[in-house]
């Protein structure tokens, strides 16, 4: 699903028209974190290598957020999100708060609606031949 959408930190969509703004869309994710786990990952990061295990389980979760946005996006016939932002908080020590967020757009542009284009060809084509 995530193909079908343009997706851009920036607010505007460079060689694309912005149609209609369809507004605020974002999608959350919790995770949980084990203290052992916590606790091996800091002694793994003073001895200069990464924690794979946590930085698995925050990609797990900015996924499932962006997924959700996605969601929401196309439930308002959105093909692109402008603003894209991601917020990482821990309401909790044990816990940490993935939020992705953006604006739901509808777009046209040259990789958004080529079959519009397309059709235009083929009747062109059609009329040509006859």
């Amino acid at each position: 699903m995530k193909d079908a959408f343009l997706m851009v930190t920036t607010p505007d969509l460079p060689g694309h028209e912005i149609e209609k703004c369809l507004g605020v869309v974002w999608g959350e994710a919790v995770i949980n974190i084990n203290v052992f786990r916590e606790a091996l990952s800091t002694i793994t990061e003073i001895l200069g290598a990464r924690s794979r295990p946590f930085e698995s389980r925050l990609k797990a979760a900015r996924t499932i957020a962006l997924n959700e946005m996605i969601l929401q996006a196309a439930k308002r016939d959105a093909n692109a999100i402008v603003g894209l932002h991601f917020t990482h908080e821990t309401p909790r020590g044990s816990m940490i708060m993935v939020v992705a967020s953006g604006t739901a757009v509808r777009a046209k542009g040259p990789s958004v609606d080529t079959s519009s284009d397309k059709s235009a060809e083929t009747e062109q084509n059609n009329g040509d031949a006859s």
